[in-house]
């Protein structure tokens, strides 16, 4: 497949902020029908009054697994700065904000899916982390799972999608 077969997106670009709204609206939804069940008074006789630790640390964490961060600001004389340290900050200042149609239309694909599809458990999650004004650029952290050499650990990768995605493959650094 030819980039220039990818570009059925025009103006796609112009629309990074809508998406970021819509990918937010969806996870707030999402967490607002959780609620809605779990304060559901006809199912309150199917669960116990007190729910057990694993039951909170889910309820809890879900909200705190996908969201935005200030990764990157502008500074008075308009260069970009980050403002949490990125394996793939000089890529990423290189890459103009306003990108490739295709690869914005992917990207803001892939992050409507991220946002109700991590992975959380008592033992193992995966959080995402992108920046406010750019979803090519995120952190994610994923606790590794009980019972294996990786248990109670905490691992922070550095993700970038870069100029030519979805052509090449994202870029991922610990």
């Amino acid at each position: 497949m030819k980039i220039e077969e990818l570009e059925q997106g025009e103006g796609l670009a112009t629309l990074m902020p809508d998406i970021q709204t819509t990918a937010t609206l969806v996870a707030n939804v999402t967490l607002g029908l959780d609620d809605q069940i779990d304060g559901n008074s006809d199912c309150s006789l199917d669960r116990p009054v007190d729910s057990s630790p694993e039951e909170q640390y889910i309820r809890i964490m879900k909200q705190l697994q996908f969201a935005s961060h200030d990764m990157m600001e502008e500074q008075e004389d308009g260069t970009v700065n980050f403002t949490v340290t990125h394996h793939f900050q000089p890529m990423a200042l290189a890459t103009p904000e306003q990108s490739h149609p295709a690869r914005v239309k992917r990207i803001a694909q892939e992050t409507v899916t991220l946002s109700t599809s991590l992975p959380l458990s008592y033992s193992s999650s995966v959080f995402v982390r992108y920046d406010s004004s750019r979803l090519d650029v995120m952190k994610v952290l994923i606790t590794g799972p009980a019972d294996t050499p990786y248990a109670n650990g905490c691992f922070e990768l550095d993700v970038f999608f870069p100029p030519d995605y979805p052509l090449s493959p994202m870029l991922i650094n610990q």
